[in-house]
């Protein structure tokens, strides 16, 4: 008889070994991010250290930055998705209506939930900014800081970037912006600023203007062809009007109706299509006028060939989720762009002279390139007096 079974003769427990669980192959240290020189960060490689250590874990955490309201992680996000208005990304400022102020010190939050059965400690939290465009690739990305961590398993970790950011008063404050979440030992970060990719990446694209009925809104965006070859860009726009009950609008944050303003009409499968109760989409719509400029610049980025395959990869994993256009989708350019090279797009809003008060319009733009989902955003104009909570 062997020990083993003898010891289940007596009625012991069987010995388990611990398996080991790694949803994705850590990162080498010394591999540089896609198309930025900060590199991995801290330059420790932490699943060596607890392999020469001798630790294994039996459960992982698992990171996750929403691209939308009910988003459970599964990436690739379907083409059909607008993966850039992600709930858990926004900015602490003196603006009511949630926007970064140029000028002054800005500070921006991040809501990193764990749906792992382990702690993800250390968790690494990076923060960039980049100026308001329709199509961003890493290398129009800023730093603005770091921050590390603890997310509980099961649990959401609400964190604020401790450097200030300072807009610049070119863009009014209207920046996009990025946050790249990693547990370096246990849950690594795969495809950093591939918000479509990876489920560590959340994107906002989002801007809020105040306006009045009969008003004429200018605003601009930038045009970035990062791929590494020339291609021939599609941008496309639909715009909306979104009514919200009185008794719905008084018994919610502005951020919190903004997010479900945005979401609502959009392309979002996720999110249920924006379904809430209170939110109903309207026949009327705001004027939208455009203007491309000609070529401005030529801005090489390093790593853009690997960040085009893994894109183009990721866009071949979601083949049974093409891109489905819409009768509503207006066509507005579709200029050929040389690698890397940069426009801008001047846009004017029109408010109906008889907009009701408290109604919200949105303007939803894409950029595409290749039939490759490169990017958008989302203009979202409320008309009333009352003051945003």
């Amino acid at each position: 008889m062997t020990r083993r079974t003898a010891r289940l003769a007596r009625g012991a427990a069987p010995r388990l070994r611990p398996v080991v669980l790694t949803n994705q192959r850590p990162p080498a240290a010394s591999r540089p991010l896609p198309g930025h020189p900060e590199g991995t960060g801290d330059g420790v490689d932490y699943g060596a250290v607890m392999r020469r250590l001798g630790i294994s874990r039996s459960w992982t955490p698992w990171l996750l930055i929403r691209y939308a309201q009910a988003d459970a992680g599964q990436r690739p996000i379907p083409a059909s998705d607008t993966y850039y208005e992600s709930p858990d990304i926004w900015v602490q400022s003196s603006d009511p209506s949630g926007n970064a102020v140029p000028g002054e010190p800005n500070f921006v939050y991040a809501a990193i939930l764990n749906l792992g059965k382990a702690p993800a400690f250390p968790t690494r939290v990076d923060f960039y900014w980049g100026n308001p465009a329709v199509g961003l690739g890493p290398g129009q990305m800023n730093l603005i800081g770091r921050e590390w961590t603890l997310v509980q398993a099961h649990g959401i970790q609400i964190v604020r970037c401790s450097t200030p950011w300072i807009p610049i008063y070119e863009n009014g404050g209207h920046e996009c912006l990025i946050v790249n979440c990693t547990s370096p030992a246990l849950d690594p970060i795969a495809q950093p600023f591939q918000t479509i990719l990876d489920r560590h990446v959340g994107q906002r694209n989002i801007t809020v203007l105040q306006g009045a009925p009969g008003q004429m809104i200018k605003f601009h965006l930038g045009v970035n062809n990062f791929f590494p070859l020339a291609a021939r860009i599609a941008i496309e726009a639909w715009t909306e009007q979104v009514v919200i009950a009185p008794a719905t609008f008084a018994s919610m944050t502005f951020r919190d109706v903004v997010n479900r303003v945005a979401a609502l009409g959009g392309r979002q499968s996720a999110a249920g299509h924006g379904a809430a109760k209170g939110f109903r989409v309207a026949r009327s719509a705001l004027r939208l006028g455009t203007k491309l400029s000609k070529p401005i610049r030529v801005v090489p980025t390093k790593g853009a060939r690997a960040y085009l395959g893994h894109l183009l990869i990721g866009t071949d994993q979601a083949a049974s989720t093409k891109r489905r256009g819409r009768s509503r989708d207006k066509p507005l350019h579709q200029p050929s762009m040389e690698a890397f090279e940069q426009r801008r797009l001047d846009l004017h809003l029109r408010i109906p002279k008889n907009a009701p008060s408290g109604a919200f319009f949105v303007v939803h733009l894409t950029q595409n390139g290749f039939g490759i989902p490169m990017g958008g955003y989302k203009i979202v104009v409320h008309v009333g007096a009352r003051t945003p909570r």
